[in-house]
């Protein structure tokens, strides 16, 4: 089994009595005190001295479930914001390097499930594919984490945001998520706070809506955008996952459902991307910064009638957001 473990101090004496007990994954360098192990003896950890948290790693799941003119990222196209010079890093189960639209794009890459850098389900491929149509000039960071099963262990997520901020990417899209009731305040949650200090963290609320308080890990961090998903006439799809009267998660919502080749595809996974793209179209602009773009997309996201719990600020207008940005 796979844990994160906090210590009081990361000495080299804590590290030799885990080494006794454990395989050491990854030392974390934006959370203090942190690591990532593997063993089957995690109560003998437990159990030393100075361990103050023990987290056994999750397991993310893939969301898949005219957006581009709904959103106004077309009007945004039409004044010529493209994206240009905004690294997007992508974490999620890699891409397609024979899809030309995408490939020539990639600027740094890694693989993060010890499978090699193919994309074995498409995923990876397709949110990669929607953020290059969305913002054609930008530039990707991918970090597969997602193996053939289709899966993400948590540990390799958090692995994959730190190797992303600490490459300079601007924004990090989370396509996936760990589906668990939390506050907020679990590893995975305080890494992206840390990390949102220096990207911006777009990630897909989760599939299990229509309940209350459902939204997934990392989308539950206060500091990410957590996207929602909507429909085409503008109703938020019954599986987006909700938060609860009095805390405002998801924060915003977008299209979740687009036609892909014959098949349709659907889900918080879906919206994340144009989400990203709207985000990297703003930072392209003169005078932009991750402060003011986020406070511009929240600020004027159209409200659809639902409680704030249930499609956050409402549906994001990246072309009313580009016209703040402008006259600040």
């Amino acid at each position: 089994m796979r844990y994160v473990v906090g210590v009081d101090e990361l000495s080299a004496e804590m590290l030799m009595n885990l080494k006794k007990n454990s395989r050491i994954i990854h030392i974390f360098s934006l959370i203090k005190n942190t690591i990532a192990l593997e063993t089957e003896n995690i109560e003998r950890i437990k159990e030393l001295k100075g361990v103050r948290r023990v987290h056994e790693s999750g397991k993310a799941k893939l969301m898949l479930n005219e957006a581009l003119n709904t959103i106004g990222i077309l009007d945004v196209h039409n004044s010529g914001f493209y994206g240009d010079g905004v690294w997007v890093g992508v974490v999620d189960s890699g891409v397609d390097m024979s899809d030309p639209l995408v490939s020539g794009s990639i600027v740094l890459e890694r693989d993060f499930t010890e499978e090699g850098m193919y994309d074995p389900i498409g995923h990876g491929t397709i949110m990669t594919r929607i953020l290059k149509v969305a913002a054609p000039n930008i530039s990707f960071v991918n970090a597969k984490v997602v193996d053939r099963t289709g899966e993400a262990d948590e540990i390799d997520i958090m692995r994959a945001i730190e190797w992303c901020v600490n490459s300079d990417v601007d924004i990090i899209n989370l396509s996936l998520g760990i589906p668990r009731t939390c506050d907020g305040s679990c590893p995975l949650c305080e890494l992206v706070n840390i990390a949102a200090e220096r990207a911006i963290i777009v990630a897909a609320a989760g599939n299990n809506g229509p309940e209350e308080d459902s939204v997934s890990c990392p989308a539950n961090s206060k500091s990410c955008i957590a996207v929602g998903s909507m429909e085409k006439d503008g109703t938020v799809s019954n599986y987006s996952s909700r938060g609860s009267p009095g805390h405002l998660k998801p924060d915003i919502i977008a299209p979740g459902c687009i036609k892909y080749g014959d098949f349709k595809l659907e889900g918080t996974s879906i919206a994340t991307p144009f989400v990203s793209a709207s985000v990297a179209l703003l930072l392209s602009m003169d005078g932009s910064d991750r402060r003011n773009v986020i406070d511009a997309i929240f600020g004027t996201a159209e409200d659809k009638g639902f409680p704030g719990w249930v499609q956050g600020h409402g549906m994001i207008r990246t072309d009313k957001a580009q016209e703040v940005i402008r006259c600040d």
